[in-house]
């Protein structure tokens, strides 16, 4: 009954696309209202969830000389509504010096690691909807970013580049609500298992805003849109099964032209394989990344590296290199990072030095990083 009232709704949702784009709805709705457990007998804890990051970034350009200084405000809520329901919110401020000047980019013309200077955002809204949790199943619908869900990870995420939050084969050939965009979303988790396996797919507008009165739409006649779905795996924590990823974007979305839609197909993989794992929660682990976008501009990625956790002191520390390359019709890149962080409870000190080819010029730059994190949970 779920499965049938569910594909009748989202089959005269809109007479705004396609008949493929509308099965997919289709689909996608009735799944998260089938699969959806009885919430009887679950445990319901109200509460509110309060997290605030404020993140400076300084960017040196040693081959031109160009400095840059970003400085990013993070806020999310997350408070309780009803048994498995909860309300999300995210803010998000940025201020680009260069930007806010009328300057270009310190890094401007580059594929791998250009997208780490967003551009100066007063105050835009990052997530904003309805999340419910049944058992093994969690959805979301309203407004959301791709960087929530796809390509965070725990090794993945200590580097610098913007690559390693979202691969250029996607960035560059799909309008996906990248940082800090954001778009109307329906998004749909599964753990197939009880441990480890797990099944994404999200349903975004094809076309992302920071204005809040442009975020809300969903035009799938005008602005198309963009499905991402990933099957991933997780070992235990302290173990030697790492993460491994497989995922593939596809769409028919504006992307030059203002009144064409290209259909789009991009395929990626993460692994992240734990080399040796230390009783006190230190360890080497090695990172391999994996893009492919066939017909597009930026047909095709690859990053290969490894971390190590516990350099100096236990688990506080980490020193990290990792190799990346992407190739498409205009020139190839190549972006080399080292990198050092060190984490005192809630602040976080990070250098990095980048070297990067790109059409056949050399340019080096440094990084310096700092994070400090604060929250507050009624719970606890």
């Amino acid at each position: 009954m779920a499965v049938r009232w569910g594909m009748v709704i989202a089959w005269h949702i809109p007479k705004l696309t396609s008949l493929k784009q509308s099965v997919r709805l289709a689909l996608c709705f009735a799944l998260t209202v089938a699969l959806l457990p009885s919430l009887r007998g679950q445990s319901w804890s109200r509460g509110t969830t309060l997290e605030m990051s404020y993140t400076t970034v300084g960017l040196y350009d040693m081959t031109h000389n160009r400095a840059n200084w970003i400085n990013v405000l993070d806020a999310s809520l997350v408070q309780s509504l009803w048994r498995g329901g909860t309300f999300e919110a995210n803010l998000l401020s940025v201020n680009n010096m260069r930007n806010s000047w009328g300057q270009d980019a310190t890094v401007n013309g580059l594929t791998i690691f250009a997208s780490i200077e967003d551009e100066s955002i007063p105050l835009a809204l990052f997530k904003f909807g309805i999340g419910q949790n049944s058992g093994r199943i969690r959805s979301f619908l309203g407004v959301r970013n791709v960087n929530s869900d796809y390509f965070v990870t725990p090794w993945n995420s200590i580097f610098t580049a913007s690559v390693n939050g979202l691969f250029p084969t996607l960035s560059h050939n799909l309008p996906l609500s990248d940082s800090p965009y954001s778009a109307q979303c329906l998004h749909f988790e599964w753990d197939i298992t009880r441990t480890g396996l797990t099944y994404k797919s999200s349903l975004y507008n094809g076309r992302s805003a920071t204005r809040w009165d442009e975020v809300f739409r969903f035009r799938p006649r005008r602005d198309g849109v963009i499905n991402l779905s990933e099957l991933s795996y997780t070992g235990a924590e302290g173990g030697y099964v790492g993460t491994y990823r497989v995922g593939v974007a596809t769409g028919r979305a504006l992307l030059n032209a203002p009144d064409s839609k290209t259909y789009r197909v991009s395929l990626w993989t993460l692994i992240e394989q734990p080399l040796w794992v230390a009783a006190d929660g230190g360890g080497v682990s090695l990172i391999l990344h994996g893009g492919y976008s066939p017909k597009c501009d930026c047909s095709g990625y690859w990053g290969a590296g490894a971390a190590w956790r516990g350099v100096f002191s236990r688990s506080d520390d980490y020193v990290g290199a990792l190799v990346s390359r992407t190739w498409h019709a205009a020139a190839c890149e190549t972006d080399v990072e080292l990198t050092y962080a060190y984490s005192w409870r809630f602040l976080t000190v990070q250098p990095a030095v980048h070297w990067v080819h790109s059409s056949g010029r050399d340019r080096w730059f440094g990084v310096l990083k700092a994070a400090v994190k604060f929250g507050y949970d009624s719970r606890n």
